[in-house]
């Protein structure tokens, strides 16, 4: 999970573990930027996450809060594209890849 901005727009990229799939969301809701964690509890099969400022659970795959102040709240999916890491390696030499133990949140 990678928290992080690009110009002016703050994005949330995620993983889901059981299905192998990322997704990118806007993490400004309601007027505010949210900063997630991963949760360790899988719900339906979905990894969840955790924003930090409202103690809210969410899907990591949908972007719908699921449990707490912000429940029913939808982050707004990006367009990304996935693709494997050596591939791009070989497009920039200077690409730096990021390990599995690395928290980024």
């Amino acid at each position: 999970m990678i928290n992080d901005t690009i110009g002016e727009l703050d994005i949330l990229v995620t993983f889901g573990p059981p299905s192998e799939l990322d997704m990118m969301f806007g993490r400004n809701l309601d007027g505010r930027s949210l900063t997630f964690k991963p949760i360790t509890k899988v719900q339906n099969g979905t990894t969840l996450k955790k924003d930090q400022e409202t103690d809210t659970n969410w899907e990591a795959l949908t972007g719908r809060a699921i449990g707490g102040p912000m429940c029913g709240g939808e982050l707004t999916r990006l367009n990304s594209e996935s693709s494997f890491w050596f591939a791009w390696s070989q497009l920039d030499r200077a690409l730096k890849s990021i390990r599995r133990d690395q928290k980024l949140y």
